[in-house]
C-alpha cells in the first residue's frame, strides 16, 4: 500500500510538472500570437504611412511642377517688359540724337546758302 500511494504522489508530480510546462508552452504561444498580431498591425500602419508619403510627394512634385511653370511665364513676362522699355529707352535716346543730327544738317545747309550768296555779291 506504502507502494502504490509513493507510485500515486509521483505520478501526480509528473502530471503537476506536464500541466506546468503545458501551461509555459500556452503562455509562449499566446505571447508569440499578441506579437504576431503587434507586428502585422505596426506594418500596416507603416504601410498606410508609406502610400501618404508617396501620394503627399506626389501631389507636392505637382504642385511644385505647377510653380515651376508659373515662374518660368512670369520670368518670360517680365524679360518682354524689360525687352520693351529698353526699346524705348533707345528710341528715346535715339529721338533727340536724330533731332540734333537734323539741326546741324540744317545748320550746314543754312551755311552753304550763306557762303553762295556771299560769292555771288
Amino acid at each position: 500500500l506504502d507502494e502504490l500511494q509513493n507510485q500515486l504522489e509521483h505520478l501526480r508530480n509528473q502530471l503537476d510538472q506536464a500541466n506546468k510546462q503545458k501551461q509555459t508552452i500556452q503562455n509562449e504561444e499566446q505571447m508569440r500570437q499578441d506579437s504576431l498580431k503587434k507586428l502585422s498591425h505596426d506594418y500596416q500602419t507603416l504601410e498606410q504611412a508609406h502610400q501618404q508619403l508617396q501620394q503627399t510627394r506626389e501631389k507636392e512634385t505637382k504642385q511644385a511642377e505647377i510653380n515651376v511653370v508659373k515662374l518660368l511665364e512670369q520670368i518670360d513676362a517680365l524679360e518682354a517688359r524689360l525687352a520693351s522699355a529698353s526699346a524705348s529707352v533707345s528710341e528715346s535716346v535715339d529721338a533727340p540724337k536724330d533731332n540734333k543730327e537734323n539741326k546741324e544738317n540744317k545748320d550746314d545747309g543754312a551755311d552753304q546758302s550763306m557762303e553762295i550768296l556771299m560769292k555771288e555779291k
